[in-house]
C-alpha cells in the first residue's frame, strides 16, 4: 500500500495539506514524470490477427464486439486492441452484459481492474438488473474501507494522506464518502501499469503498453467516478 511504501519526502507542494513521500508525488502537478524507454522487439499484434476469434464471438453472440471477445476468451491483448480500435467499454452483448460484467462473473480480477481503469461503469445493469457493485466493494477495498471507518466511529480523525487524496478525488470530509478515499489510498495498479520512483524517490506510474508516465495513480479516475455516482444516489 501507499502507506507502507513511503518514499523519500519531497519539498512542500502547492496543496491544501502538506503531504510527503508517495502521496505527495501522487498529487503532484506541474513537472512531468520521467519517461521510460520502451524496449524494441518483435512487431506487436494487430486486431486483424484476431479476426477468427472476433468472428467466433459474433456468431455465438450476435451484436457483440472484439472487446467482449477478448474478455470472454481471457485475452487481454485482444481486449486492449479492441479498445484501441474504437470499441466502447460500455458495449453490451445480447444479454445486456458489458465487458465488466463478463470479467467479474468469470472471476478475472486482472481484467476487471483494467476495465475499471479504462472507464467501465460498475453501476450499469445487465438485462437481468445486475450490476458490478458487489464485486467492486469486495475486490477494490471499498467494503473493507467502509467497515474500517465505521469501526473508528464518527469522530475519528482521518490521516493526512487520506484527507489529501479525498480532496484530489473531489470528496469533502463531511460527505460520508471518505471510505472511497480510504480505498483509493491502497488501490492496486492495473496489470499494464507499473510503479516506479524517480531519482528523488517520488513515485510515478508507467504504462508498459503505451509508454505513458503519470504522477496520478491509474485508478484515481475510477474512484472519482465512484464518489460522483455515490453522491448522486445519496
Amino acid at each position: 500500500t501507499f502507506s507502507a511504501r513511503r518514499k523519500k519526502g519531497l519539498e512542500s507542494l502547492a496543496l491544501p495539506l502538506v503531504v510527503e513521500g508517495a502521496m505527495a508525488s501522487r498529487l503532484q502537478k506541474g513537472n512531468k514524470p520521467p519517461a521510460i524507454a520502451q524496449r524494441g522487439g518483435n512487431s506487436e499484434p494487430t486486431l486483424a490477427d484476431f479476426a477468427e476469434e472476433v468472428e467466433k464471438e459474433k456468431r455465438s453472440h450476435p451484436g457483440s464486439c472484439a472487446l467482449l471477445a477478448g474478455i470472454r476468451q481471457n485475452n487481454p491483448t485482444l481486449a486492449h486492441l479492441a479498445l484501441q480500435g474504437g470499441d466502447s467499454v460500455s458495449h453490451t452483448d445480447p444479454e445486456g452484459k458489458t465487458a465488466l460484467h463478463l470479467a467479474t462473473e468469470s472471476g478475472n480480477s486482472e481484467l476487471s481492474v483494467w476495465l475499471l481503469s479504462r472507464g467501465a461503469d460498475p453501476f450499469v445493469t445487465d438485462g437481468k438488473g445486475r450490476d458490478c457493485l458487489d464485486w467492486v466493494a469486495d475486490h477494490m477495498g471499498v467494503r473493507a474501507a467502509q467497515e474500517k471507518l465505521a469501526g473508528a466511529g464518527p469522530n475519528a480523525k482521518h490521516p493526512t494522506d487520506v484527507v489529501a487524496l479525498a480532496e484530489h478525488l473531489g470528496i469533502s470530509q463531511d460527505s460520508g464518502l471518505m471510505y472511497v478515499a480510504e480505498a483509493a489510498l491502497n488501490a492496486q495498479v492495473p496489470y499494464d501499469w507499473a510503479e516506479h520512483c524517480d531519482s528523488n524517490g517520488a513515485v510515478f506510474f508507467y504504462n508498459k503498453r503505451t509508454g505513458q508516465s503519470s504522477w496520478e495513480h491509474p485508478m484515481d479516475p475510477f474512484f472519482k467516478l465512484l464518489a460522483k455516482k455515490a453522491r448522486q444516489e445519496s
